[in-house]
């Protein structure tokens, strides 16, 4: 019986069936990417909404310690001003600041993070929440529980590359993101936002508000730490110029919202603030009234 050799030739792919491959692979990739990015974005909204729930317990702590008093979204603790105050946060002269500042000294946040900024002062953050200096000295700094867990989606292109309401911040896109408060809390007389038209009211207290559950205080800003109670901050269309929006739909096309009776939920583009508050019912002014 002829002897037969065990060794078999080895056939390699052929162009075709490697093509097929490549194409399978791109095929994967191409359905895998949007999934991975969903589920991040899920991730960093469970986050944010963790920070806003913190943030409204600490809230809660300071109306309780301060007569019923709404944080305000602005204040202004310089000496001219503060006759009639009902709180002040420190003493220090001249303090202006926001809301994130209340909360950030009434908690005293800066005890737990150490923001080591070069040129400055070790003391400079126990008055004042983590600004631009902050981001810009600190690589990958996202420990602010002030801002949202999701960076800014884009730079915000309808001011002048100042964050509101003061210059601070970081409002580039890539850096953790604001949670703007609705300025109809603004305690701040000089305060001249949009239009010109001062919205100063004073203080209000939790027992002013008719609806909690639908009255905004704060929402996903890319623009900074305050928002106006007016149209174009809330002006969803991107074909309308200027760009004037200010509110950032960073999980996947949808933003958050923290509301004056804790609770906070996603809500997905609106066409203007007529619509947000009236097919949604969420209260952004007149929150005094029925």
């Amino acid at each position: 019986m002829p002897h037969q050799s065990a060794s078999k030739s080895i056939r390699g792919f052929t162009l075709p069936e490697v093509l097929v491959v490549i194409a399978i692979i791109a095929l994967l990739i191409a359905v895998l990417i949007p999934a991975i990015s969903a589920g991040k974005r899920t991730a960093e909204m469970a986050k944010s909404q963790n920070n806003l729930r913190q943030i409204s317990s600490w809230m809660t702590l300071y109306s309780g310690d301060n007569r019923d008093y709404i944080v305000p979204s602005r204040f202004d603790y310089s000496a001219s001003a503060a006759n009639g105050y009902p709180v002040k946060v420190c003493s220090q002269a001249g303090y202006k600041g926001t809301w994130t500042d209340i909360l950030w000294t009434f908690n005293n946040l800066g005890a737990s993070q150490v923001l080591n900024v070069p040129g400055l002062p070790d003391n400079t953050y126990e008055f004042n929440s983590p600004d631009k200096q902050v981001y810009d000295a600190i690589n990958n700094y996202d420990s602010n529980p002030l801002r949202a867990s999701a960076p800014n989606s884009r730079d915000f292109e309808g001011g002048d590359g100042i964050a509101k309401p003061f210059g601070c911040g970081a409002q580039e896109a890539g850096v953790q993101g604001y949670f703007a408060a609705n300025n109809f809390f603004n305690t701040d007389p000089a305060a001249i936002p949009c239009g010109g038209t001062p919205q100063y009211t004073g203080w209000y207290v939790n027992g002013q508000i008719k609806k909690p559950d639908r009255s905004m205080y704060l929402v996903d800003s890319l623009a900074g730490e305050t928002i106006e109670p007016i149209d174009a901050p809330f002006m969803t269309d991107m074909a309308v110029l200027p760009h004037t929006l200010e509110v950032d739909f960073r999980y996947s096309g949808a933003c958050l919202m923290l509301f004056l009776d804790g609770h906070s939920s996603p809500q997905t583009p609106w066409a203007n603030l007529a619509d947000l508050q009236g097919s949604r019912r969420i209260k952004v002014t007149n929150l005094l009234n029925n």
